[in-house]
């Protein structure tokens, strides 16, 4: 087998025997492999052909063949022989400081220069994954080698499949070579077009390098590139339940695998230019929506694209929002009159329905009326409405307003409502007729009769009036237009003629005339025979003066015989004292006598009593002569008046002298030791 080396001595040796006449250009070589280089001379050669070297811009002689056969050289780097008249030098280490020969024969003759290219092979290029560039429509693809000389040619190679890339552009990049300066480093980046595909596919690329023309590439390792679709799916916050008719949802169509090259996520739908919002975010796509009346049921579908083209109809996904709306129109209407007269079985039917096609995905019935309240009413359909019916019995009377309200399922805020109005007549009264004195009377002994009707009312509707009848003859009215009211109704009767009189309390609704309470009570009036009545009334009055005389008589004879008790019983009276340590009685008699302002020097006998005392007193009470109306006596207040007493007996006179006018009396006191 034939080597490399071998191979390009070959080529070299037949370039250097074409070109060495006609072109500098003479051979190439990889540095530090061997050549050889053949001097050919055509014309007659006296004595030696020379090989020389450029050594630093000068020429010199490396080896000489002599025309005897003999070839010697100075360095053994090279050696020569000799063929005929043919020279040829082999060169057995390359090296790019000495690429440029000639040959020299005769010292006289020249040849033109030859000089062989050295070129350094690329050493092995290594590539990075591909790329995908330009929004995902190119693939790029880079390889470098960290040594080659001079700067090496990149290749890229497409393997089948062939037909997904077109149009590849290649940049390359050039620097000194990490491992040895004098060599360079290429690195290579290749940008090629994508194509739409129909189907996934796998495709093998090749890239290799070259340091000159006509010389091995040197090829990197295979690439392989996997084309495929991006798979969509829709995120979590698309709303699966019903969403509120008049609210703006949000559905994300993403992908959950973004595919090769990577792909978007979009939404479609053939009314979207009507109420769809599609906003792209990362590679997602985000719907806004809202409920559209002229589109019931919306359809979107989330599918993905690349540059590949639209993945296939299986990797589509569907969604359907649920939009709840309505109810927008209730209707309610009374089955029955709604006006009624109030019994206790009294009842209205009432009928309320609302089309289906107005409403989803379902209602709630309830119905009230004032504070009486009936939620979650049942209901029926029947194809074309929801209707829902209430007997509505009502409590009292009175006006009442029946409002029938239907709510979404969904969202109870969504609703609809209408009313009815229902008039219950009626109330409840009570009546008490009051007629003082006897019911039978006669014309001789008639008096004015206050009559009293009192009344009261209790939930009535509409209004009320009161009435107060003597023989079917109205006397006395009032209306009243409260529910609840209390009055009187009051006139004086006098009769005017014997019979027999009734008189009627009532009241009666107003709008119905139907009577809510009454009360009846009848008086007879007799003619009588008023001359007898006369005597018998004056016997009375008669009788009851002289009575009353005969017990005020009694009273006064009383009340004196009282105060003459009295009077005597003040005549004599006994007053008790102390004298020291003695006890005093004294008797104390008045004196009556009128007219006289005289001191009495002695008291008489019949005015004058004696106190006795256990122990001779050494001093004798000081009593005042006289004193003010109305003070009394200081009996037990003792006084001192020494040299006055005696030891065996005393004679003590105390006087009080006053007219009879005044009420005064002298009072004596005589006391024996």
């Amino acid at each position: 087998m034939l080597t490399r080396d071998f191979i390009h001595g070959i080529i070299f040796l037949l370039t250097a025997n074409i070109t060495f006449s006609l072109a500098s250009d003479c051979a190439v070589g990889a540095e530090g492999t061997s050549i050889r280089l053949l001097c050919k001379v055509t014309s007659s050669v006296h004595r030696l052909i020379t090989w020389q070297v450029d050594q630093g811009g000068r020429y010199v002689d490396v080896t000489t063949c002599h025309m005897n056969g003999v070839c010697t050289t100075n360095s053994q780097a090279y050696y020569s022989f000799l063929t005929g008249t043919n020279c040829t030098v082999h060169i057995k280490s390359l090296n790019r400081n000495s690429s440029s020969w000639r040959c020299v024969w005769d010292d006289v003759h020249y040849g033109p220069p030859c000089n062989i290219t050295v070129y350094v092979p690329p050493r092995k290029p290594t590539c990075d994954a591909p790329v995908f560039t330009d929004s995902n429509t190119a693939v790029s693809i880079t390889c470098r080698t960290e040594k080659t000389f001079p700067t090496a040619v990149c290749q890229f190679f497409q393997y089948t499949p062939s037909g997904a890339l077109n149009n590849t552009r290649v940049v390359h990049r050039h620097g000194p070579s990490p491992s040895s300066p004098q060599d360079f480093s290429t690195e290579c980046s290749f940008v090629s077009d994508l194509l739409p595909l129909g189907q996934p596919v796998t495709m093998t690329l090749g890239v290799g390098m070259f340091s000159q023309p006509n010389t091995p590439i040197v090829q990197a390792r295979n690439i392989t590139l996997d084309l495929y679709f991006p798979v969509p799916e829709m995120d979590s916050d698309c709303p699966r339940d019903y969403a509120m008719s008049g609210s703006t949802a949000t559905c994300t169509c993403r992908l959950s695998n973004p595919g090769s090259p990577p792909g978007q996520a979009y939404w479609i739908s053939t009314n979207d230019e009507k109420f769809v919002t599609f906003t792209k975010k990362n590679g997602s796509s985000q719907l806004d929506f809202s409920f559209n009346s002229s589109v019931l049921s919306p359809v979107y579908y989330c599918y993905a694209v690349s540059t590949l083209g639209q993945a296939p109809p299986q990797n589509t996904l569907i969604y359907e929002p649920k939009f709840a709306y309505g109810p927008s129109t209730v209707f309610l209407d009374a089955i029955t009159s709604p006006d009624v007269q109030f019994t206790n079985t009294t009842s209205v039917l009432l009928r309320c329905n609302v089309s289906r096609d107005q409403v989803l995905p379902g209602v709630v019935f309830s119905f009230d009326s004032a504070n009486r309240q009936f939620p979650n009413w049942p209901y029926h359909s029947d194809g074309s409405y929801y209707t829902s019916s209430l007997i509505y019995s009502p409590e009292t009377p009175g006006s009442f307003n029946v409002t029938c309200t239907v709510r979404n399922v969904k969202f109870r805020s969504m609703a609809a409502q209408n009313s009815t109005r229902i008039q219950v007549f009626g109330g409840y009264a009570t009546v008490q007729l009051d007629i003082p004195g006897r019911l039978d009377v006669d014309l001789c002994t008639r008096t004015l009769m206050p009559l009293t009707c009192t009344v009261s009312v209790s939930q009535a509707y509409p209004w009320t009036t009161s009435f107060l009848f003597i023989n079917n003859e109205e006397h006395v009215s009032r209306t009243s237009h409260e529910r609840e009211s209390s009055h009187s109704l009051n006139y004086n009767f006098m009769p005017s003629s014997p019979g027999r009189f009734e008189f009627r309390c009532r009241v009666q609704n107003n709008y119905t005339s139907a009577l809510l309470a009454e009360e009846i009570k009848i008086v007879t009036v007799a003619e009588g025979t008023c001359g007898i009545n006369s005597v018998v009334f004056g016997l009375a009055i008669g009788l009851g003066c002289s009575i009353f005389l005969l017990l005020l008589i009694i009273i006064i004879f009383v009340l004196w015989r009282r105060r003459l008790k009295t009077s005597r019983k003040q005549e004599n009276q006994a007053v008790y004292f102390t004298v020291g340590d003695s006890k005093v009685k004294c008797i104390v008699r008045t004196n009556n006598k009128t007219g006289s302002k005289t001191l009495i020097e002695e008291p008489p006998p019949d005015y004058m009593s004696y106190a006795h005392y256990d122990k001779p007193a050494t001093y004798i009470p000081r009593v005042s002569t006289r004193r003010k109306s109305g003070t009394p006596m200081e009996y037990d207040n003792p006084g001192y008046a020494p040299g006055k007493g005696s030891s065996s007996s005393r004679r003590i006179s105390l006087s009080r002298t006053g007219s009879v006018q005044e009420s005064e009396a002298n009072i004596y006191s005589t006391v024996d030791g």
